[in-house]
């Protein structure tokens, strides 16, 4: 940003300026150091061009000077906030600048520096743009931000838009964007955002980032503009026949949000709904020249009980568009926090976790998840401050949220060393998308692309340039796969899903593809099985001993060839039900 560049001249400026006036004064103990007038002139100069105070306030400062073994130490602070104490100390011996610390200084990620926040803020109130708020002065308040190159918080951005937004929920977020959460605030930050609200009688709302009840929408012109449409305890009327499928019947919307590209006529969108204790997560997708329609995640994704907020990760990035934030509390978690991303993959909508975190109602502790390579990254924050180290669980928690249950990863959470999760069996390999070979080179035979999440038996190791070969067996295929697309562990494969498919009516599967193929097993209309390999216009598939089809395959299942025509596929075996139960 421009502001910051000038603080760094600034900064050199003064250096500079420092080094000429050490060179200038000594005293009979040896010690080259300033007096007390030129410290003093040092911090008025650090108010203005390193802190942003304007220079008429930076004259109503107290200056309090000490010196103690060969260190200067400066003190000083505005009049009327004697609690503000801005801290810098210095080396007598040599003259060096030893710390210099503010009371606002914040370790928070997205902190944009005091210059900045305190520019930007008396930008806004020096416009008045706080004493008459309305259209009006939202852009004009989004016009400094977006000069100075500043990142507001998703509720700034969204809220600029909105003409319910309030100036007080402005101020409250401009400080957020630069601070983080207020729970996260020391006296001095939380001090500043009271005095702003107070100077202008401005007064938050008692729940403050509670949702409002309705539809609120908002417009952005961005490269790829859209309309992000948040709604709560209300139905936005384009989702009105989506929300009518029989399957929601008895449900309760209860909050969500969507996002449509109007060049693409297409677009992502999440809800959640409600009936009784029950939750459900649901996904929305939008195809062009299509109407909207619903799918659902589960009633595992959220905890029952719980009120549930969903809004728009960044309201107006156009480049992750599916990201959205879930934040519910229940009995056992406050604070909870979700981000996922959903995903369309023609007829497969996963739903895929990204970050979690939660306070729990009983000890205060803060835990936090995140998928890590196949597994997930824990880390606890005690009330005391202590942060453990983080802890890579062995167990599998996959991240796509419709076989996620959302209450074993929190216990799991709290007990990494006592989670339980997915094991493969013995001798069994699962692979993450690999060509089956007739023999061990990349030159041989292709006996078909298997799926990432094809699970194998593993008959044996060979030998290869520069990679081995594992010989397996996929029911009745056997061939060779390259070492680096088997997963023994399950490190690298666990959010891999198997694409599923359900009979469209009562069939049989095959032993192969030709004429004379042998029937191997009797399908019936709705059963369902996970995909391994296309073949032209068949699929090789696995159908598990126990219906319905879950994440995982089935090893010990039955295997054959069905034709495309007389399956349908999708995500998981909960989506296809829901997309069916339209066609009765």
């Amino acid at each position: 940003m421009l502001k910051r560049k000038r603080c760094l001249c600034c900064c050199v400026l003064l250096c500079a300026l420092l080094t000429a006036l050490i060179g200038q004064t000594a005293c009979a103990g040896g010690y080259t150091y300033f007096t007390e007038s030129e410290q003093t002139a040092y911090a008025q100069s650090c108010l203005t061009e390193v802190f942003g105070y304007p220079a008429k306030e930076a004259e109503s400062f107290v200056f309090e000077h000490t010196e103690t073994d060969g260190i200067a130490t400066l003190k000083y602070w505005h009049l009327e906030h004697p609690e503000w104490v801005y801290v810098a100390t210095f080396s007598l011996t040599d003259g060096q600048i030893l710390t210099s610390e503010s009371p606002f200084h914040s370790s928070f990620s997205g902190y944009p520096g005091e210059n900045s926040v305190r520019y930007d803020m008396n930008k806004i109130c020096e416009q008045g743009l706080l004493n008459n708020w309305n259209k009006t002065s939202r852009e004009a308040f989004r016009t400094i931000l977006e000069e100075d190159g500043f990142k507001g918080c998703a509720a700034l951005e969204k809220g600029l838009l909105s003409a319910d937004y309030t100036a007080a929920e402005a101020v409250r977020d401009f400080f957020v964007s630069c601070y983080g959460e207020p729970a996260e605030w020391n006296a001095p930050v939380s001090q500043w955002c009271s005095q702003v609200l107070e100077r202008y009688g401005l007064t938050l709302p008692e729940t403050p980032g509670m949702p409002k009840k309705g539809v609120v929408r908002y417009r952005s012109e961005t490269k790829d503009s859209y309309v992000l449409t948040e709604f709560h305890e209300a139905v936005p009327p384009e989702l009105v026949e989506a929300f009518a499928h029989p399957k929601l019947g008895g449900w309760q919307i209860l909050s969500g949000a969507s996002v449509l590209f109007e060049e693409y006529d297409a677009g992502y969108g999440l809800t959640a709904f409600g009936k009784g204790e029950k939750r459900m997560l649901c996904v929305l997708i939008r195809e062009k020249d299509t109407d909207w329609k619903v799918l659902p995640v589960g009633e595992n994704a959220l905890p029952v009980g719980c009120s549930v907020q969903i809004t728009r990760l960044d309201p107006l990035s156009s480049e992750i568009a599916n990201r959205y934030t879930i934040r519910f509390e229940s009995e056992a978690c406050k604070a909870a926090e979700m981000q996922v991303a959903v995903v369309y993959d023609g007829g497969r909508v996963p739903c895929l976790l990204k970050s979690f975190s939660f306070t729990d109602t009983e000890t205060g502790n803060i835990y936090t998840a995140k998928p890590d390579d196949g597994l997930y990254l824990f880390s606890c924050k005690t009330p005391s401050g202590e942060t453990p180290e983080q802890l890579l669980t062995d167990s599998t928690f996959t991240s796509d949220l419709m076989y996620l249950e959302l209450d074993a990863l929190m216990a799991a959470m709290k007990a990494p060393d006592q989670a339980d999760g997915f094991r493969l069996p013995e001798n069994t390999v699962i692979l993450t998308g690999v060509h089956l070979r007739k023999e061990t080179s990349s030159r041989s035979k292709d006996l078909g692309m298997l799926n990432a999440g094809t699970m194998a038996k593993k008959l044996g190791t060979e030998r290869g340039d520069p990679h081995s070969w594992y010989r397996v067996q996929i029911g009745s295929l056997t061939g060779y796969v390259s070492s680096v697309y088997v997963d023994e562990t399950l490190t690298r494969s666990v959010d891999t899903t198997l694409p599923v498919a359900m009979a469209q009516m009562d069939t049989s599967l095959r032993s192969h593809t030709g004429l004379l193929a042998e029937t191997c097993g009797t399908i019936t209309s709705g059963d369902s099985m996970h995909i391994i390999l296309e073949d032209g216009g068949w699929y090789y598939v696995c159908v598990p001993t126990e219906q319905p089809a879950g994440k995982w395959m089935d090893p010990e299942g039955v295997y054959g060839y069905i034709r495309k025509d007389e399956v349908t596929v999708g995500n998981s075996v909960l989506q296809m039900e829901w997309q069916a139960a339209l066609t009765k």
